[in-house]
């Protein structure tokens, strides 16, 4: 039992706690105004004993307050023991943060009761322990909580910094991160992401699976808080002037419209060829094999790669392709391929199977395939048979062989002494960051450049040799006579 805060005794501490943590922040408020410029409102000290009372003190907080601010909570769980409660909104109302602070050291677990009532009011809302200042003893636990819940505002990672462009630089590094460990390519699909998620969530509680709802309520304040920086980066950006340096590509510079391009079409017209290249040898593949885990995911990942490129394909309910991931899941078991990672990446491709994200779930499908197939026989004689046919073509033949770490231009360059023709494209290589990339563009005369492929990344697309033979009359005019070969190689470094 907490105490009741009728007797005199105890209804002074609880107002002096109140009272104490105004004071406190005005002075901290007057002595570092750059650390307290979020509007911050103290909510009455809550006691455990009385139910509903935190619930009821939010929904009033929420009724006469909006958007951006940080709301302070002291909490009385029992006699002279106070914990804080920190809860940040961004403009939109979403939780950026939401904090349980526990001054009394061995003591951190948060009570249901507590969460609860939290989340009756934000469904949404995921509480998470911080450590700051703690104490063996419980009677310093009121002075503790105002110098905790104090300290956690003057250190909000989102407070306006001195140096604004170091803060984006710093800010746009973990959006990326983040977007890139969650296997997403933009802020449309985080907002898609969350939207699904959220819908997921409340499905869960309707079905009573508590335990599973707790578990998406952690990813979703994952994504909530990318949000958050993301929100953040456009706040900082719209308030300083702003010149990124020449080795960074800030995700969050708006991109002017364009028109669209030659040069662009055919960057999609390559990819489009590459994916549908890709499906048949996935077909090709599929159709050797009997049922088995490996032969359910290559199917998959057709589909998927369909719907990705708008081709027709069938259009199964959301029940079916669950249904075929189950199905997946029994036979990874069945073959003793089920692993923590595979338990992890089936998880995430139910999470997002109704939603219309094809590529994250090609992606998350193919990084199980790698898992589950980690020689792919089929690419291997693939190549075998190729090399021996590029072999068979210079034998006893002078040629010129390029060769160099990976990005180094080996391919670019063969596209030029080749003759075809080059122009610099803007290529997007991550969400929102662009890079200048010279590549060849229009159809090509030779045939052969069909096979040699650049990159704007240092990644290799070169899988073995690949000569092109260049006819010098083509180029040189009809008064030259005789050939040059030029060999691509895979690149140092990543083959």
């Amino acid at each position: 039992m907490a105490f009741q805060p009728d007797s005199p005794n105890n209804q002074f501490q609880f107002n002096n706690i109140y009272r104490l943590l105004i004071t406190k922040l005005e002075t901290k408020r007057q002595q570092s105004p750059e650390s307290f410029s979020k509007s911050i409102y103290i909510l009455p000290a809550i006691n455990d004993d009385m139910e509903h009372q935190l619930e009821q003190e939010l929904e009033q907080e929420r009724k006469e307050h909006m958007g951006q601010r940080i709301i302070l909570i002291p909490y009385c769980l029992a006699e002279s023991y106070w914990i804080g409660i920190l809860i940040e909104f961004e403009a939109n109302e979403q939780i950026l943060r939401a904090e349980y602070i526990d001054p009394v050291i061995g003591s951190d677990i948060i009570p249901d009761s507590l969460k609860n009532q939290i989340t009756k009011v934000y469904p949404f809302a995921v509480l998470r322990s911080r450590d700051l200042s703690k104490h063996n003893e419980r009677k310093f636990s009121e002075t503790l909580t105002v110098e905790n819940l104090l300290e956690a505002v003057k250190y909000d990672l989102f407070a306006f910094p001195a140096d604004p462009e170091l803060k984006i630089r710093e800010l746009t590094e973990k959006l990326n991160s983040g977007l890139a460990k969650h296997k997403l390519h933009n802020m449309d699909q985080l907002q898609q992401e969350i939207k699904d998620l959220e819908e997921r969530i409340q499905r869960l509680h309707q079905q009573g699976r508590q335990e599973k709802a707790e578990e998406e309520m952690e990813l979703l304040r994952e994504l909530q808080e990318l949000a958050g920086l993301s929100d953040k980066i456009n706040e900082l950006t719209s308030s300083v002037t702003f010149s990124p340096s020449p080795h960074i590509n800030e995700p969050f510079m708006q991109e002017p419209p364009r028109k669209p391009s030659l040069s662009t079409d055919i960057m999609h017209l390559d990819e489009r060829t590459k994916t549908l290249s890709d499906i048949t040898e996935l077909l090709d593949e599929a159709n050797a094999m009997p049922p088995c885990a490996r032969k359910t995911t290559i199917e998959l990942i057709i589909y998927f790669e369909q719907r990705l490129l708008e081709e027709k394909s069938p259009s199964p309910h959301a029940e079916t392709l669950v249904s075929s991931l189950d199905k997946l899941q029994d036979q990874l078991k069945q073959e003793e391929l089920f692993s923590e990672n595979a338990s992890e990446i089936l998880h995430h491709l139910k999470l997002h199977v109704t939603s219309s994200n094809y590529a994250l779930m090609v992606s998350r499908l193919k990084e199980l395939l790698e898992k589950i197939r980690p020689l792919n026989v089929g690419e291997i004689q693939r190549l075998v048979l190729k090399a021996k046919k590029a072999a068979d073509s210079i034998r006893n033949k002078d040629i010129i062989l390029l060769v160099g770490v990976t990005g180094s231009g080996k391919s670019t360059t063969i596209q030029f002494l080749s003759g075809a023709t080059m122009k610099e494209v803007r290529v997007e290589t991550s969400p929102g960051k662009y890079l200048e990339h010279i590549t060849a563009v229009g159809p090509m005369q030779n045939p052969e450049l069909n096979y040699i492929t650049s990159s704007p990344l240092q990644k290799s697309e070169t899988r073995y040799i690949a000569p092109v033979t260049v006819q010098l009359k083509g180029l040189l005019g009809a008064h030259e006579s005789g050939e040059m070969i030029f060999c691509d190689a895979p690149g140092f470094e990543d083959t």
